[in-house]
């Protein structure tokens, strides 16, 4: 059963890492991931970059805390959630 509970941590930070960097990594990534955030109705005009900062933060926190063995997973899959 150990196994299969790092393997899933494994899994998730391995999407969670890769998502954030993927943005990250280029600018045009990111603006175009903005615009695709304002143009949910619940972000708002002029929210996207604010709330894509936000959600970078929080892929990258979560990446962290999954990769942190003492945090046990479900804290850690809470935050990714």
């Amino acid at each position: 059963m150990p196994y299969i509970s790092m393997a899933c941590r494994l899994l998730l930070f391995t999407v969670l890492t890769m998502s954030a960097w993927s943005k990250v990594r280029n600018r045009t990534v990111f603006a175009e991931f903005t615009q695709w955030l304002s143009a949910i109705a619940l972000v708002g005009l002029g929210g996207g970059r604010p709330a894509a900062f936000a959600l970078l933060a929080a892929e990258a926190v979560a990446a962290l805390a999954l990769a942190m063995p003492w945090i046990p997973a479900a804290v850690a899959f809470g935050f990714a959630t």
